[in-house]
């Protein structure tokens, strides 16, 4: 079972959204999410939150979490302005993409060590690894 990503083999133009659990994967923010999309030419394209979607203002999909559960909607992928996949989707992945050139949490001598840091550096080394 992958540590870093979920696929969804039945996704279509028509699909607007995917949830995933904790039980899945997880992550540590929202931003290191990227959804890789193909087509029925097995032609893969990557979206990043942090871009711009197809009206060139709006991100290509939002993400929200709530009880374990994350919520991917897609919104801007499809050609036009509205929700949905691009045309001739195939399958859908959603990917963790963790940051790995710098620590999330850097401390400083003096400073408060809070174990919630101290559990994100170890889980951000330990995703780094799966991915």
């Amino acid at each position: 079972m992958p540590n870093s990503f979920k696929d969804y083999d039945d996704a279509t133009a028509s699909t607007t959204s995917v949830a995933f659990t904790t039980g899945d994967f997880e992550y540590l923010d929202t931003a290191h999410l990227k959804v890789i999309v193909t087509d029925t030419g097995n032609v893969s394209t990557e979206f990043l939150q942090t871009s711009t979607g197809q009206d060139n203002t709006n991100p290509p999909f939002t993400v929200a979490a709530s009880s374990g559960t994350t919520t991917v909607t897609f919104n801007n992928m499809n050609g036009v302005t509205g929700s949905g996949l691009p045309a001739n989707t195939d399958k859908v992945r959603v990917q963790r993409v963790t940051p790995s050139a710098s620590l999330l949490t850097t401390f400083q001598n003096a400073s408060l060590l809070r174990a919630d840091d101290l559990n994100d550096n170890a889980k951000q080394l330990l995703f780094v690894l799966q991915e």
